[in-house]
């Protein structure tokens, strides 16, 4: 990682954000950790992503994934992520969301380390993909696949993987070597 002059952060894993902050005088050094949508401000996420939406939500229910039970309803799978914790009104449990069906189901499972949050492989579009040094590394250009290092999500380990281009030329496939 390097900073806005180009320096390399040889320590960066031994310095927190949060002491980069400081040190460099941010008021966001001392702020209170969000995980909420930093842009959105203090609105309901459901409401402003709506706004931005091609069509309104369609209503739902929320499905567990093992029964295949009815567990609660929803008013639009375009509010969720998978891996999100799901607000079901009068649960007796916590559930997560773990995959989007047709017709707004929404499959949701009672535990953060349930089979159905993890996959062995990925497909995304070229461009939505964050290459670290160039846009297609000449490997996968070459040779349609590579063996490297990535991360799925923000502050996981770099983990061994597969990249392969795919049939369809603007998308590249992910094949990790474990579920992730």
């Amino acid at each position: 990682m390097y900073n806005f002059n180009g320096e390399k952060y040889d320590d960066l894993k031994f310095m927190s954000v949060r002491d980069i902050a400081e040190k460099a005088g941010l008021p966001t050094a001392t702020k209170k950790e969000s995980m909420g949508i930093c842009f959105v401000g203090k609105r309901k996420f459901a409401e402003f992503i709506t706004q931005y939406l091609p069509h309104q939500p369609e209503p739902g229910n929320f499905i567990d994934v093992d029964t295949g039970e009815i567990v609660g309803k929803h008013n639009g799978s375009a509010h969720f992520t998978v891996g999100q914790g799901a607000k079901i009104s009068g649960a007796s449990q916590k559930w997560f969301i773990c995959k989007k069906g047709r017709n707004g189901t929404v499959f949701v499972c009672n535990s953060t380390h349930h089979p159905s949050l993890y996959s062995n492989e990925l497909v995304v579009q070229i461009n939505d993909f964050n290459w670290t040094v160039c846009e297609l590394p000449p490997p996968l250009l070459e040779q349609k696949s590579m063996s490297t290092l990535c991360r799925a999500r923000y502050l996981q380990l770099l983990i061994p993987c597969i990249i392969s281009l795919t049939k369809i030329e603007s998308h590249v496939a992910i094949n990790f070597d474990r579920p992730v």
